[in-house]
């Protein structure tokens, strides 16, 4: 299923998003947090996320970069900038609510390298808690995407690819749910053939 990414001129202009649905609990579970999200390209600014989840007291026990936040109460999104090019690889943001990020790059869950590894300063995620729910704001920067992948060229039309994830490897609540439906026998959301396509696409008039 494809995802519109709304081109923006400044973020004033987000209601004009597309939202996506993190609903596909692949493996089962009765753990079912709602979790929703955006993702837009602000011009000459860079790609924004937003996902909000309906989590009270969210599993936050991490606070350093590229701690196993994915144990904790996690969000996450996995993106290919250029997944048509020779160096198509894909960055994996996953964040708790302690605002801890692991980020790394690389074309599998084998090859991946942590973004600080490369001399790269990764994006800050913002984290808002509320009494019944948390939510998470990320800027990624056109700088950014330019040191990872050596570009940061977009336009109208071009199809980035990605997946977006709730889920916690934990004992108390184990859950592990995505945007776009996964067809592997064991929770892994390192496949990027499940990843869909995510449509730069400019507001409708």
């Amino acid at each position: 299923m494809p995802y519109r990414v709304a081109i923006l001129d400044n973020r004033s202009q987000l209601d004009q998003s597309d939202c996506f649905e993190v609903s596909c609990y692949n493996w089962g579970g009765n753990y079912r947090p709602k979790t929703q999200g955006l993702l837009a390209f602000v011009k000459n600014e860079g790609f924004l996320l937003r996902m909000k989840c309906d989590e009270p007291d969210p599993l936050r026990r991490y606070t350093a970069a590229n701690d196993p936040v994915y144990t904790d109460s996690c969000m996450e999104a996995f993106l290919a900038f250029y997944p048509q090019s020779e160096k198509s690889g894909y960055i994996n943001f996953e964040m708790n609510a302690n605002g801890a990020l692991l980020c790394a790059y690389g074309e599998s869950r084998h090859d991946r390298t942590y973004i600080t590894d490369l001399g790269i300063t990764p994006p800050v995620p913002k984290i808002t808690l509320g009494t019944c729910y948390w939510e998470l704001e990320l800027m990624i920067p056109l700088s950014f995407v330019e040191a990872v992948c050596g570009r940061c060229d977009f336009k109208e039309g071009d199809v980035l690819r990605g997946n977006f994830f709730k889920v916690g490897e934990n004992d108390e609540h184990p859950h592990f749910s995505s945007f776009m439906p996964i067809t592997a026998e064991h929770p892994d959301f390192h496949l990027p053939e499940f990843f869909s396509d995510l449509i730069l696409t400019a507001p409708q008039a």
